[in-house]
């Protein structure tokens, strides 16, 4: 409602209201366009990890850190030749399902060009077993960031006690990641407080977009 000439009455909004609204907010977008990539970037969403009736089983060989607690490794970190706390990277993940923005690869999801933003995982379950007994096996994301080349380890581990050798059990769990940037990655790093052979059969880590930064 707004007033003319003193007396109230509506305004008609027009498409070129709506597009300079949206340019304000600072995206790079424009007319009919700006809705289609609105809609690209707010429908953003991955999941990566392993099917065993497809594609068999994932395995990780962990040197035991003797810690049950299985603390992350000091963050940052270089990509290789790292001091890492006994966490490995979890090679041989693969795409479930990608659109918008993330994309998946060499078993990490990928931030796109227009994918900056703050981002949650709505699920991320594991059915593994482990070869030895009374072993506690931990999870953690780790996020190459494009701007610097170093991986930026989450601190709060998900796990699970393992009592029995092959015995199979579900880790489950959630959260949130912020500040991602276009070009980079996040994968899965797994530890064990026993040196065992970690085996995934079924996975599921999904990551979708909260907010884009250019509507913060």
């Amino acid at each position: 409602m707004a007033k003319v000439n003193g007396e109230s009455g509506f305004t008609q909004l027009t498409k070129l209201n709506i597009t300079d609204e949206i340019l304000l907010k600072g995206l790079p977008i424009s007319g009919v366009d700006s809705i289609t990539a609105i809609i690209n970037t707010m429908q953003t969403r991955a999941s990566f990890g392993n099917t065993v009736s497809d594609t068999g089983v994932v395995q990780a060989v962990l040197t035991g850190t003797g810690d049950a607690l299985l603390p992350p490794p000091t963050t940052p970190q270089p990509e290789t030749g790292g001091s890492y706390n006994g966490y490995i990277r979890v090679d041989g993940l693969v795409e479930i399902s990608a659109m918008g923005e993330l994309s998946v690869s060499n078993a990490a999801l990928i931030v796109g060009a227009n994918g900056d933003g703050d981002y949650r995982a709505p699920h991320a379950w594991v059915d593994m077993s482990a070869n030895t007994t009374a072993t506690t096996v931990g999870f953690i994301f780790g996020i190459v960031k494009l701007s610097d080349g170093l991986v930026h380890f989450s601190q709060r581990v998900t796990g699970a006690r393992m009592a029995a050798q092959d015995d199979l059990t579900n880790v489950s769990g959630g959260g949130f990641v912020f500040g991602l940037e276009a070009g980079d990655t996040l994968s899965m790093w797994v530890a064990a407080d026993k040196t065992a052979t970690v085996t995934i059969y079924d996975m599921n880590i999904g990551l979708e977009m909260a907010i884009a930064e250019s509507l913060k």
